[in-house]
């Protein structure tokens, strides 16, 4: 076995240990933390991208145990883009809460600006496990998200409290976008696309589907993009039963 391939299995098992490890530690804390609002008992969601990350650690178990070590590169590379995805995007949260300064209110709302972009594109990219909605404000040119529908402007609070609109939302683990009128753009990975040809059966079927309006495969960068039809909504399940009908493998949605 090659030496990534090697990095990235030790990587994921200390992943899933730390997952393990620190279970028992949250529990007893999240058994007693109350929601102020309902009085129910909070639970923490999961890892988003974890059940993604395990995917492909399971298929490489899967190959190793038949004895099969074709197809084992190709599930770390895959797990590998995932992780650096993953580390990248959490990075710039990181840098972006360091970033805040809270000597005043002033300048703790300057911080939540670039803290709540990296949050948010972090949550488009990756997905919540919970309920998000995303909203903007127009004074400042800011976004944030919020936990409800129940709009709180950070950015200036009681001078202009409802200020601003909603954006987006969570919905089924996943980033939506309020399209307003709009076409609403989303994009999703596709594995086994191996010549140009690839794209005209995978566009033909997903063109099906009454809420797609425009599809392109790109076969090189094993991607779909899928223009949707104003004011509808489109199922991820239908996207991804027409790619496997078409005798490809879905991926994650990316946007």
């Amino acid at each position: 076995m090659k030496k990534r391939t090697k990095v990235i299995l030790l990587l994921t098992l200390g992943l899933i240990a730390l997952g393990v490890l620190s279970v028992p530690v949250r529990a007893e804390r999240d058994s007693q933390r109350t929601s102020s609002e309902t009085g129910k008992v909070e639970q923490a969601a999961p890892s988003d991208e974890m059940p993604e990350i395990l995917r492909h650690y399971f298929a490489m178990r899967d190959l190793l145990a038949h004895d099969k070590t074709e197809g084992v590169d190709e599930q770390a590379r895959q797990m590998a883009r995932r992780l650096d995805g993953l580390i990248k995007s959490l990075q710039a949260i990181r840098t972006a809460s360091d970033g805040l300064k809270a000597d005043d209110l002033t300048k703790a709302r300057e911080g939540f600006g670039p803290l709540s972009e990296s949050v948010m594109a972090h949550v488009r990219q990756f997905g919540f496990a919970g309920e998000a909605y995303s909203f903007h404000c127009p004074m400042m040119d800011q976004g944030w998200l919020q936990e409800h529908d129940r709009i709180g402007n950070p950015y200036y609070g009681s001078e202009m409290y409802k200020c601003g609109e909603i954006t987006g939302k969570v919905r089924n683990g996943r980033f939506v976008q309020a399209t307003k009128g709009r076409s609403e753009v989303r994009i999703y990975e596709v594995f086994g696309m191996d010549c140009p040809g690839c794209h005209g059966a995978i566009e033909k079927l997903v063109k099906k589907i009454p809420a797609v309006q425009e599809a392109e495969a790109n076969w090189k960068e094993q991607r779909l993009t899928l223009t949707l039809r104003p004011g509808r909504e489109l199922d991820d399940d239908d996207v991804y039963d027409a790619i496997r009908r078409a005798n490809f493998t879905p991926g994650r949605r990316k946007q």
